[in-house]
């Protein structure tokens, strides 16, 4: 058994009174290569809809913004399963995983989507 304690950044990406979308998200690109440089294991996208202050929902259309952006660190989020097509996510994440071989990660969630 390990003792290493591995850490990973959840981030839901959101929009401060002072910032714009386009300035959230290239705070979320620089935390996530902060988290590399500091050694983390995963950046995770928490997808939430609907919200007017968080910028993140689609998880497979940023997660390869931030692969791209990264070299090392694991990227992913938890989609949810009420809101897309089961092909639509496996296509679209296979496709990420396609372009980050090893580094993706996928979490399938169940909500009512209600907003």
């Amino acid at each position: 058994m390990s003792n290493k304690l591995t850490l990973s950044i959840l981030d839901i990406g959101p929009i401060r009174s002072n910032q714009s979308a386009s300035d959230c998200f290239n705070s979320m690109l620089e935390l996530a290569k902060l988290g590399e440089r500091l050694g983390y294991h995963r950046y995770w996208l928490a997808e939430h809809h609907n919200v007017n202050a968080v910028a993140a929902s689609p998880t497979a259309s940023f997660a390869p913004v931030i692969g791209a952006a990264t070299s090392r660190i694991r990227i992913g989020g938890c989609i949810l399963l009420a809101r897309y097509p089961p092909l639509l996510v496996a296509e679209q994440m296979g496709l990420v995983e396609a372009c980050f071989p090893g580094r993706v990660n996928l979490g399938i969630g169940r909500s009512t989507g209600a907003d």
